[in-house]
């Protein structure tokens, strides 16, 4: 169909101009909201986009975030790890250092007001507890045979254990002597971790 625009000019000059301005005042109108509703839509959309940018680089940052205080918790928990593996190891003597053991036992038995009447390795009854392809554990059973009272003896066990060796409390008799409740017969058996390297550091 073949529009004849000069016709349609000649109408709507022929109209009264208040009728002409309403509807050139529409199509002005309608323009503009074609062009409102277009821009607007643009916008709408720019703006959603950037909200889910942003909605998804916070979640970023606070997944950032969180691993950062997991590796800060994880390193923490690391060094006190090896500070108390190190303070372990520390304690635990070489299966050459036998002599030196039973020293540490006596003395720290001194300084707590324990009396030992014997002390008594026990190499026969020395049992492996784990291996490695670098070293080997051991626990060697040490009879303690003493007089005292139950808190020397408890406060014996606490500073050798804290101080000085590390071992497993693996038997322990009191019997009372007499209703005298300071001066208990105790007969224990600590089982000592050893390891089979030297005190220089190499395997025996």
């Amino acid at each position: 169909m073949k529009i004849n625009f000069n016709t349609l000019i000649e109408k709507f000059n022929r109209w009264d101009i208040k009728l002409r301005y309403a509807v050139f005042g529409v199509i002005l109108l309608l323009i503009f909201l074609l062009d409102y509703g277009t821009i607007m839509g643009f916008q709408s959309r720019s703006l959603q986009r950037m909200e889910n940018a942003n909605q998804t680089l916070k979640a970023d940052i606070d997944k950032l975030k969180a691993d950062l205080q997991r590796r800060d918790q994880m390193n923490k928990g690391l060094t006190n790890s090896q500070n108390q593996l190190q303070a372990m190891n520390m304690k635990i003597h070489s299966t050459q250092e036998v002599s030196a053991v039973l020293a540490e036992i006596s003395q720290t038995a001194n300084e707590t007001g324990l009396t030992i009447d014997r002390l008594i390795p026990q190499p026969q009854g020395q049992q492996e507890l784990i291996s490695t392809p670098d070293i080997k554990y051991y626990a060697l059973p040490i009879v303690v045979e003493a007089n005292s009272s139950y808190h020397t003896f408890g406060h014996f066990l606490n500073q050798l254990e804290l101080d000085k060796i590390l071992f497993i409390l693996k038997s322990l008799d009191i019997q009372n002597q007499d209703n005298d409740i300071s001066h208990l017969s105790i007969h224990a058996t600590l089982g000592v971790i050893l390891s089979d390297k030297r005190p220089d550091g190499h395997k025996t």
